[in-house]
C-alpha cells in the first residue's frame, strides 16, 4: 500500500494506494517466430526479473491460458500447440512480477493451410474396354497424402473414384 496524504486547509486528506494490482509495461516485443498449420512458436524478451508469464490465447474455436515459469534468460520463448490451419488466432502476453502484471503484448496469426502439390509421373500400365490400371509417383514435397482422388473422362461421360477417395 502505498499513502499519499495532501493538505486542504484544515483538513489532511490522506489516499491509499494498493499496488498490487497496478500494471507496468514490461516491453515484452512478443513476435511469432514460426508459424505451421498445427503450431506457432512464441518468442518475446525479459528486460526485467519475473515471477512467471501468463499467455491468454484466443481464437473463435477456444481460449485458454497458460502459465510459464520465469528462465534467466532474456529471450523466452513457447510453442502452442493444438492450432487449426487456417483459423486466427490472437495472444496476449503478460508478465508477473510481484503480483503487479504488465501490460499486454498482442500478437495475431493465422496457422498456414497445407498445401497438396500434385502427383507426377502419372501412367496407364494396363487397360481394358471396363478398366483401367494407373501408378503414380506421390508428391515429392509437402504433407503426405493419406487418399487420392482420380476423376476421369471418355467422349460423352466422367467418372470419379468413390468419396472416401483410394488409400
Amino acid at each position: 500500500m502505498k499513502k499519499s496524504c495532501f493538505g486542504l486547509g484544515l483538513l489532511t486528506i490522506c489516499l491509499l494506494t494498493q499496488l498490487a494490482n497496478c500494471q507496468y509495461n514490461n516491453n515484452l516485443n512478443l513476435r511469432v517466430s514460426s508459424v505451421g498449420t498445427t503450431q506457432v512458436i512464441l518468442t518475446w524478451d525479459s528486460p526485467v526479473p519475473v515471477d512467471y508469464f501468463e499467455l491468454l490465447v484466443q481464437s473463435y474455436t477456444a481460449t485458454y491460458t497458460v502459465q510459464i515459469p520465469s528462465t534467466t534468460s532474456n529471450t523466452t520463448s513457447f510453442t502452442v500447440t493444438g492450432l487449426t490451419a487456417g483459423i486466427q488466432v490472437t495472444v496476449n502476453l503478460t508478465s508477473v512480477a510481484n503480483a503487479t502484471r504488465s501490460l499486454p503484448s498482442t500478437v495475431s496469426f493465422t496457422p498456414i493451410s497445407p498445401v497438396t502439390m500434385p502427383v507426377t509421373a502419372v501412367r496407364v500400365e494396363s487397360y481394358t474396354d471396363s478398366s483401367a490400371y494407373l501408378t503414380w509417383n506421390p508428391p515429392s514435397f509437402g504433407p503426405e497424402p493419406t487418399r487420392y482422388f482420380v476423376t476421369w473422362s471418355w467422349p460423352g461421360g466422367s467418372a470419379s473414384t468413390p468419396d472416401q477417395g483410394i488409400p
